[in-house]
């Protein structure tokens, strides 16, 4: 499906990112090796599906304690986002 990947150039960055697209939502990440963070950002293009995640954000942010700060915005906000940051 993507061709053979071996004659790809090295990528000499000290980041990696990647991202998976669905019908509503659009995960992506990004690893920083330097500056030792992971992030995943969720991308909401459908703001009814947003608000339901924000409605739980006390479970969420329970399961993800251990990996880092969970940053939402509000659903009235303009950008539908909900970050988690870990060190």
């Amino acid at each position: 499906m993507y061709g053979d990947p071996s004659d790809r150039k090295t990528n000499s960055n000290t980041w990696t990112s990647f991202g998976v697209g669905s019908g509503f939502c659009h995960p992506d990440g990004a690893l920083n090796i330097r500056d030792g963070y992971i992030t995943v950002d969720l991308y909401f293009t459908d703001t009814f599906q947003y608000a339901k995640l924000y409605t739980m954000r006390d479970s969420v942010e329970r399961i993800l304690a251990n990996l880092g700060e969970v940053m939402w915005d509000e659903p009235e906000a303009d950008k539908k986002l909900a970050s988690l940051g870990a060190l």
